[in-house]
Parts: structure tokens; C-alpha cells; sequence
């Protein structure tokens, strides 16, 4: 990664795609070493396992404002959910 050069533009990053590759290959190795170990630990009780990304968006989207499944738009559903 020599070379690599990283500019902070208005409190965000300007990430190269080489740092992009390399986040993601870590945070997938991380993944895969997560989710072996849970099977492991859980596998003889757990039935079903599913993933939710970025379940905050998930109850706003969803239990606030309503435009994502299910569709409620109740903030006391949604303080329960987020």
C-alpha cells in the first residue's frame, strides 16, 4: 500500500479503492470467523439464523416512517425495534 494517500474532506474519507478492497476483505474475514464460531457454540440450538444489516435503518425505515417493510410508522414500535 505504498503510496496510499487519504484526504479528510468535511469529516468523511476519501477512501481509495485499494483501502475499500482491503476493508472489505477484512470485514468478510471477520464475518466468516463470526459466524463458524457462533455454529459451533449455538448450532445444536439455533434452527434458523438469518443476518440483518444496519438494523437501526432497519426499525427507522421500517417501524418509523413506514416505507420499508412492514410499513409501521409508530415511534413507540419503533423505539422497541431500534
Amino acid at each position: 500500500m505504498s503510496g496510499l494517500k487519504i484526504c479528510v474532506i468535511g469529516g468523511g474519507s476519501a477512501y481509495t479503492p485499494e483501502l475499500i478492497e482491503g476493508i472489505i476483505k477484512r470485514k468478510t474475514e471477520a464475518f466468516v470467523e463470526y459466524a463458524d464460531l457462533a455454529s459451533r457454540r449455538l448450532g445444536n440450538r439455533v434452527k434458523h439464523w438469518m443476518t440483518l444489516s444496519e438494523p437501526h435503518i432497519s426499525a427507522i425505515l421500517g417501524y418509523l416512517e413506514g416505507c420499508h417493510a412492514p410499513g409501521h410508522s409508530d415511534l413507540d414500535v419503533e423505539v422497541i425495534m431500534g
